[in-house]
């Protein structure tokens, strides 16, 4: 199973409930790949606050995007329960000739059993 940035566009809840029942549905033994913004990347904060570490997007790329979720490293295990993640990556990207950062986990993990 992968997502490629689907879930940061849904509230925090939302994505939560999306994941948890991706995990009762998946098989177990099989893998899942995430890649989501992390916490203090460049517009994290910028914008209408619209929920748990959500935002409008008032600067950059995610301006008039709508909602955009960040991710800290000690909510990703709450974010995927129901899967164990194997590898947590932070590869970052920078924006406006290196003047913004872009932080984007990369997750992945399994459905426990086997």
């Amino acid at each position: 199973m992968i997502d490629n940035e689907a879930g940061y566009a849904d509230p925090w809840d939302a994505a939560v409930f999306i994941y948890n029942e991706a995990a009762r549905l998946c098989e177990l033994g099989r893998s899942i790949s995430v890649r989501t913004f992390a916490t203090g990347t460049f517009e994290d904060g910028a914008g209408e606050p619209l929920g748990h570490n959500a935002w409008s997007g008032s600067e950059g790329p995610l301006t008039g995007k709508g909602l955009s979720c960040f991710t800290s490293l000690e909510e990703i295990p709450n974010l995927l329960r129901g899967f164990v993640a194997l590898s947590t990556e932070l590869p970052t990207s920078t924006v406006d000739n290196r003047q913004h950062e872009f932080r984007e986990w990369i997750i992945v993990g399994c459905r426990p059993g086997l």
